[in-house]
Order: C-alpha cells, then structure tokens, then sequence
C-alpha cells in the first residue's frame, strides 16, 4: 500500500517567527562566558594550550544557558501534507506544536578543534546526543470524506547533531555552520482517541510514514534556533 505526498509545507519565511514562543532573552553564566572569553583571548595570542580545553568550555556554557533559559517547550511549526492511498485521497494537518527535553543534551564522542592563526579563528566540532526529544501536536485528517482531529504526543529517541562552531577570534564572535540531525527512531501514540482501529492505523501509517520527515526537519530547526541564540548571545 503506497502513500505520496503532494504537499509538504512550510519552513520558510515568516513561518519560522512562529515556530519560537516569546522567550525571556537567553541567560548565561557568567563564570562560563568569562571562562570562554579568556580562553579565546590565549588563542588569539598563539597559546594552543586551551585547545583540548577549549570544547569542554563550550559545551559547559551550552548546558548552563539551556538550563537557565526557557527553551522548554519550544513551539513547534505547522505541518500540512496531502496523500493517495489507492483511490482514497486525504490531507493532515499538524498545529500546535511544542518539542521539549533539550536540558538532556550530553556529549557524543571526541570533539575537533581547528585554530587558523593567520585568518584570526578558529574551529570547534563537538558531537553532542539527547536521549529523546518529547513531542506533541493536535491533528486533523481529511480520509476522503472523513474528518477526524485530536492531539498526538511522543517523540524521536536517540537523537544525534554535531555542533560545527566558527569563532571569530578579532571579535569573539561565534556562529553555528550548516546544522543537520539524525534520530534511531521515531514514536508516537494518539491521545483519548475515539476513532475505529482502521482509522488509527491508517493515520500511523501516515504520521510514520510521511510525516516522519517533516516533523523531524520541524525539531531540527527548532534545535538550530536555540543554537543560534545561545552563540549570538555570547
């Protein structure tokens, strides 16, 4: 049984502004950011010592600016898609959404660190891992000429991203390179749902299936955002 999908929505523009819920501004320890300045300021005077250290220093000033910061729950964007499944033709629809459990955040494996003393920068790679990313949408299906709605919650386990961190030592100025996501899997389950077992089933084949892509390009510009914030706010 095969589904395609006609339309897939939405990233783009303006719908991204939505995706953020109004956020108090980012709050970082001070210890943390004092700690970074001083090691970006011995990189920049040629001591490499700091190098080995120099992750380290990152990624603890990520953990403490997630835990101090209101990142949980994040808002999630709108997802439309339509679908064939033989004759039948639908459309579902996915609002409201909101991804949390970024505070789990833990590193992944070796990190690589890059220094460019003549360009004045530097380059740190730092694999990072959460466990599992909870989520929840409300949805509503058009299955020919049934309608259905209700809300659905779970989430992607195992999630993976390697943080790829351009710092401008002239201006201290840290940035975040192209930035992608990996998940081992994805769950969902519908929540005091009243609908037949063939009505279910036909829905999880679709969320699992199609929507799987689109919800998970959701998060990972949700992820990207948060990254964003906290290097533009050092």
């Amino acid at each position: 049984m095969k589904l395609f999908v006609v339309l897939l929505l939405c990233l783009l523009g303006n719908s991204l502004a939505s995706v953020i819920k109004s956020k108090e501004i980012i709050q970082l320890n001070e210890s943390d950011r004092v700690k970074l300045e001083r090691a970006l300021k011995q990189l920049e005077g040629g001591d490499k010592s700091i190098l080995d250290e120099l992750p380290n220093i990152i990624f603890d000033l990520i953990v403490s600016a997630i835990g101090n910061s209101d990142f949980d729950p994040m808002g999630l964007p709108d997802i439309k898609l339509d679908f064939e499944e033989g004759r039948l033709t639908g459309d579902l629809q996915l609002t409201e959404g909101e991804v949390g459990g970024f505070s789990e955040i833990s590193r992944a494996g070796d990190a690589e660190v890059n220094l460019f003393i003549l360009e004045r920068r530097a380059n740190v790679k730092i694999p990072v891992f959460f466990e599992e990313l909870g989520l929840s949408y409300r949805y509503f299906a058009r299955l020919g000429l049934l309608g259905v709605d209700g809300t659905i919650s779970g989430g992607f386990v195992g999630i993976t991203t390697v943080l790829d961190i351009d710092i401008n030592l002239a201006n201290m100025d840290m940035s975040l390179n192209e930035f992608s996501i990996d998940a081992n899997d994805f769950r969902i389950r519908f929540d005091n749902n009243p609908w037949t077992d063939w009505t279910i089933n036909l829905l999880l084949r679709i969320i699992t299936s199609i929507a799987k892509e689109p919800i998970l390009e959701a998060v990972e510009s949700v992820l990207e955002i948060i990254f964003g914030i906290i290097f533009g706010g050092i």
